[in-house]
């Protein structure tokens, strides 16, 4: 059940960019009891808020490839995200 629940927050939490306020309010629960299961399930979100910088950079570097016609390109960009 905890894997479920972690993977669920984890989910989330890349959703919103590793906001903790933005993904309490999508999952409809209180702030400090989202702390409260990321702190039980050792859930990194600076990890994840990492991640989704990454994948922010790789998202910029794939749209002018599109843009040049370049889209199978762009799409092996994806796998990398």
């Amino acid at each position: 059940m905890e894997n479920i629940e972690r993977s669920i927050i984890e989910d989330s939490l890349r959703r919103k960019q590793g906001d903790v306020q933005a993904t309490a309010a999508l999952l409809s629960i209180p702030k400090q009891t989202l702390y409260d299961k990321i702190k039980r399930l050792c859930v990194n979100v600076d990890e994840i808020r990492e991640g989704s910088t990454v994948r922010g950079i790789l998202t910029m570097r794939r749209e002018p490839l599109r843009a040049l016609g370049w889209a199978g390109l762009a799409d092996a960009t994806m796998l990398l995200a």
